[in-house]
């Protein structure tokens, strides 16, 4: 099961309110407590597919300014072609 820990960070402006609760909708996404407009996070998904998808939602919030990936964990997925390159937020 593919694990990361991430830094959120969003805008403090009239959009955060709807930021968070979209961020709250993103499946095996845990938030913690934010602090100056950063959110801890840690987001589980069953594969490789699925956890660079949630990935990708999360940099498609409107509000997110941007998403810091502090660790990640992919031992047990036997299916792992290696990480993607150059991503950035469209």
């Amino acid at each position: 099961m593919p694990v990361s820990g991430l830094v959120i960070r969003t805008v403090s402006d009239a959009r955060r309110d709807a930021t968070h609760t979209a961020l709250a909708d993103v499946r095996g996404l845990s938030l913690g407590d934010e602090q100056n407009s950063a959110t801890p996070a840690v987001l589980e998904a069953s594969d490789y597919a699925a956890h660079d998808a949630a990935l990708q939602q999360l940099l498609d919030i409107a509000g997110v300014c941007a998403v810091d990936v502090v660790f990640h964990d992919f031992s047990d997925v036997s299916e792992f072609g290696g990480m993607p390159r150059g991503r950035q937020r469209r």
